[in-house]
């Protein structure tokens, strides 16, 4: 995580725990960024990742209750994936 040393304590924690999560193929949304990582900012977390050279991108979910939200993903881990 050399590209990740600009980010300290917590952030760093937080970003790499999400990355790796990311790798391992999964996407990610603010409310299970808050549960599984306790990160009230997921958006500035993947903000971060991107920063550091990594091709997060997110897409726009519409919830049942008709509200949207973001998912990010790893987008050269799922392309890999189809290949």
């Amino acid at each position: 995580m050399a590209g990740m040393s600009y980010i300290s304590g917590e952030k760093m924690n937080q970003g790499v725990r999400i990355l790796e999560y990311l790798k391992q193929g999964h996407s990610i949304t603010p409310l299970e960024g808050l549960q599984l990582f306790g990160t009230m900012r997921l958006g500035a977390r993947c903000w971060d990742l991107r920063k550091a050279g990594y091709d997060i991108r997110s897409r726009m979910i519409k919830g049942e209750n008709g509200k949207h939200y973001a998912q990010y993903y790893l987008y050269k881990e799922i392309q890999a994936s189809f290949a």
